[in-house]
């Protein structure tokens, strides 16, 4: 700005800003930490067997917890990291040893299409190796950007709920079919710089998501969700199919094997199956169901009754334990506690079939002494 006009000066100042900003994202890596199914496990309270299956056969899923606007620089640098986490692993020699990758984008707020496009070439790699690609915690937009490219085929039923998007667009269902995962869609896109705009078009257009009740989602509101999928397809591979690769747990017993057809097809768990889960004696329901209260074809996410005080035996469905907003808290703290997805509640535990479950005051004593207590 001393030898020219302070115009120039400022025009260099913004271009040697970008550079340094291009430059510190390229260089700083858009994965911030890694880990395995091994090691971290869904919300969901599982038996004994089904946690030792997951102990030895969890690693065959693996996290990616991703940070950062992802663009072209930063872009390149996911996907060769997504290549080098499936192909690097331990066991890769092995056809299919990674079944699963899990990128969470919790701290990522935007995507460009360059970006996307070289996730969508990683993804098509690493798919040979028997891989599928489970995406969660995406906002919005970083949502859009990926259905636009064709990347995401079939949310959750939860994560449209929370990103409104069965109100903002009308899906149309499509069939599933073998090469479904790679094929391009009829509508044309320019490669351009006007690449962002026909995304953004194609993606009011012709949304291509489809129908949920299949069971093969890819896209997840949280990562507990993301890793109870894996966890049931892993299980279902490794414990209990007869014959198959189940070496984790040798033998089943047969009350084993009957829990985890009651929670794969969403039936009804036999009392007896109940009280050997709960290691009650035979006949034990059938003494308390005259002092039970059975409810049966509760809607999925109706609430119970908080002001009731009662012991509760799930034997079909399940029950989620969550925290729940408070209004006025600060936006600030309730980020920080973990509250968000599912209109800003937080997780605590999913219950099963076979799961007793009941307020903690209804396992306390009604009054506690004052004072000191004996030792």
């Amino acid at each position: 700005a001393v030898f020219s006009s302070p115009f120039m000066g400022i025009g260099a100042g913004l271009v040697f800003s970008i550079v340094l900003f291009l430059w510190q994202s390229s260089e700083s890596s858009p994965v911030a930490s890694m880990s395995d199914g091994s090691r971290t496990v869904s919300r969901t309270l599982r038996p004994f067997w089904e946690l030792r299956t997951l102990r030895q056969e969890g690693s065959r899923t693996i996290v990616l917890y991703l940070q950062g606007q992802l663009f072209f620089g930063s872009g390149q640098s996911l996907a060769a990291a997504l290549v080098a986490a499936v192909e690097g692993h331990s066991s890769c020699s092995e056809l299919g040893s990674v079944r699963y990758c899990i990128l969470s984008f919790s701290k990522v707020p935007s995507i460009d299409a360059s970006a996307a496009e070289q996730l969508k070439i990683a993804i098509k790699r690493i798919s040979r190796h028997g891989c599928k690609v489970v995406f969660c915690r995406m906002g919005l937009e970083v949502f859009q950007m990926l259905s636009a490219c064709n990347i995401i085929k079939s949310p959750d039923i939860d994560l449209r709920r929370v990103l409104n998007i069965d109100r903002q667009e009308e899906l149309v269902q499509r069939p599933a079919s073998p090469e479904d995962n790679f094929q391009e869609d009829d509508l044309p896109l320019q490669e351009d710089d006007h690449m962002m705009a026909s995304r953004s078009l194609h993606w009011k257009k012709l949304p291509t998501f489809r129908d949920p009740s299949k069971g093969d989602q890819d896209a997840f509101d949280d990562e507990t969700d993301a890793l109870n999928y894996c966890e049931r397809h892993l299980l279902r591979e490794f414990c209990y199919i007869e014959g198959g690769m189940a070496i984790s747990v040798p033998t089943l017993e047969p009350y084993m094997r009957s829990y985890g057809n009651a929670c794969a097809q969403g039936a009804r768990l036999d009392e007896e199956v109940f009280e050997k889960l709960n290691r009650l004696s035979p006949g034990t329901m059938a003494s308390l169901r005259p002092f039970c209260d059975v409810r049966t074809g509760l809607a999925p996410r109706q609430e119970l009754d908080p002001n009731t005080v009662a012991l509760h035996f799930v034997l079909q469905g399940g029950v989620a334990l969550v925290d729940v907003h408070r209004q006025g808290e600060a936006d600030s703290l309730v980020s920080m506690k973990g509250f968000h997805g599912r209109g800003r509640q937080r997780l605590r535990k999913r219950y099963p079939p076979g799961s007793v479950i009941s307020h903690l005051g209804f396992l306390l004593p009604a009054e506690r002494p004052v004072g000191p207590a004996p030792v």
